[in-house]
């Protein structure tokens, strides 16, 4: 419940300071006082959209603060842990503020939180029930979720919700992993066969230079050895080889070493040169035989070589970019089979997912089928309460055409369409609501719905607005029995415009205006009982306030003639 509500510097709220009863609360005022600032400051609370035009002229923000008692839950311990929020056992300290900028903040406990956050808080704690909500009940596509949350089946709803959201998002990467396979399918046949010929060319990086080298050698074969062969002949010659030339030449200076100390010198110098002629000679006649006149092994490095240019004109422009080419290839192969497993896992994820939506839709129709009987049965028991004995309330069912496209975006909220049909006089045939209800009975119907959550899952704080709209006389009487009723069971806070509803056993407060100085404030103060006699004098005669007023107005109240007087 909410214990004190605290208002600053809000359009013209200068400051209010005001604490609730635990049961029923009326607020009344005329018409233009300010009591939709009330509603907006718990609506603040509750998380709707903040603008600059709610902050008041004494200051540069607006404060609005809360504190809840009494309060708990396992849904609101779950928002603390989420949030980070400190518990304070029973008690929720909530404050927003609004500044000339338009900007907000929200706090909980002291701690700063999203406006996301505060909003699913603050529906643990409290319910605005206002003009809309009898709008809300024209649309049948609302009608389904008021009657899951009667029947306390919002819980599964969202479950399934979650599961379709999460069906959608595997759909979308199934459909985006086939797209790809698709696009890389349409390229595989020909990076196949290029990949093939790569492969089966099986080039080395250093290859195509052997090649060139070797072809030359076998095309010019026979020239090589003959040069070779004329080479051993000139150092070899039987008539004079450099060996026999270089023998004499030592032998020369032989004779002279015993005179000439230089010729040592000469003679090891010509020893090496001697040693270095043999090794040219051995290397000639190994290069000799390494040359080799291959017609066939010529014919072979050529064709080699020509299959490299080929493959260089259709890959890259060298052996290198083939090479990469064929691991990118390689890599692309690699991907697509990659691809396929990834999609038969998504579609088998897909297909359990799917089966998982359909067994919680199959589970939250049947609920709803048991369930609406009960449903309609009390909904008229609360409407015959509220001055309408003879209507009729039916729910009816319908069943979502099944779409066959994979995706499970219809499956949203159920496989069921529900609309709420009534009959509100003898004789009258059932018909949707949006085509028979006046407003007062729209307010009614709202009333008993929002009664039977109070009655069967008691809780939070529900604020009324415009709940007697429509209505009067009986009926206006009757629904302010009522909502008495209600506060006997969880906080009520009323804003009405009936006495009947004003008169009420509750705390009762004021909203009025006032003129200070050239500037125009709203004020909020509890009524005393004197003070509540005149104002529902008020209600019930506008200006002129006479005995025969104030006597009705004292009976309405239960008092005596004697007491005020």
């Amino acid at each position: 419940m909410i214990e004190e509500l605290r208002i600053r510097n809000l359009a013209l709220i200068r400051s209010a300071q005001i604490r609730f009863a635990p049961g029923l609360n009326i607020i009344t005022g005329e018409t233009g006082a300010g009591k939709t600032i009330l509603l907006h400051a718990l609506s603040l609370i509750g998380g709707t959209k903040a603008s600059s035009d709610m902050v008041g002229s004494d200051g540069e923000e607006a404060h609005v603060e809360v504190r809840f008692r009494d309060v708990m839950g396992k849904a609101l311990n779950e928002v603390f842990e989420q949030a980070g929020i400190e518990d304070l056992g029973d008690e929720v300290f909530i404050k927003r503020s609004i500044g000339k900028d338009g900007r907000s903040r929200a706090y909980v406990n002291g701690s700063m939180v999203s406006i996301q956050t505060l909003s699913k808080l603050v529906s643990h704690l409290m319910t605005i029930s206002g003009q809309f909500e009898s709008q809300r009940l024209l649309r049948p596509e609302n009608h389904l979720s008021i009657l899951d949350e009667y029947l306390g089946l919002t819980g599964l709803r969202e479950e399934l919700n979650s599961e379709v959201d999460a069906h959608e998002l595997l759909w979308e990467e199934v459909e985006s992993l086939r797209g790809r396979l698709i696009r890389g399918s349409e390229e595989q046949e020909l990076m196949e066969y290029a990949l093939k010929e790569i492969q089966e060319a099986k080039i080395r990086p250093e290859e195509e230079g052997e090649l060139l080298r070797e072809r030359e050698r076998l095309k010019h074969a026979a020239d090589i050895k003959s040069a070779l062969h004329e080479a051993l002949r000139d150092l070899e010659s039987d008539s004079g080889s450099v060996e026999e030339r270089l023998f004499r030449v030592g032998r020369s200076l032989n004779r002279i070493k015993a005179h000439e100390p230089e010729a040592e010198t000469l003679l090891n110098t010509l020893e090496s040169i001697r040693a270095q002629v043999s090794d040219l000679i051995w290397e000639i006649k190994k290069l000799d035989l390494d040359v080799i006149v291959d017609p066939s092994r010529l014919e072979y490095v050529l064709e080699r070589l020509e299959l490299i240019n080929r493959l260089k004109k259709k890959y890259g422009g060298s052996v290198e970019a083939i090479l990469e080419y064929r691991d990118k290839l390689e890599t692309k192969k690699a991907d697509i089979e990659e691809l396929r497993f990834r999609i038969a896992k998504a579609e088998q994820g897909l297909k359990e997912k799917e089966k998982r939506c359909f067994e919680l839709a199959t589970t939250l129709s049947e609920g709803r089928l048991q369930g609406a009987p009960k449903f309609e049965e009390r909904i008229q028991e609360e409407l015959s309460g509220l001055n309408m004995p003879h209507c009729r309330f039916k729910v009816v069912f319908k069943e979502k055409e099944a779409q066959g496209n994979g995706r499970l975006r219809w499956l949203k909220n159920g496989q069921d369409v529900v609309e709420f049909l009534i009959s509100p006089n003898p004789g009258e045939e059932l018909k949707p609501l949006a085509k028979i209800a006046s407003g007062g009975e729209l307010s009614r119907i709202t009333l008993a719905i929002k009664a039977l959550k109070v009655l069967e899952q008691k809780g939070e704080t529900i604020l009324f607005d415009e709940v007697d709209q429509g209505i009067s006389g009986l009926s206006a009487e009757m629904v302010g029995k009522k909502i008495r009723e209600l506060g006997r069971y969880q906080q009520v806070i009323c804003i009405t415009h009936l006495p009947q509803i004003a008169a009420q056993e509750a705390e009762h407060f004021l909203v009025e205006k006032l003129v200070e100085g050239n500037k125009t404030y709203t004020s909020i103060r509890r009524l005393s009982m004197e003070e509540r006699v005149l104002e529902l004098a008020r209600m019930m005669g506008g200006t002129e306030i006479t005995p025969t007023l104030i006597s009705r107005v004292k009976e309405m109240l239960g008092l005596s003639a004697e007491e005020f007087y």
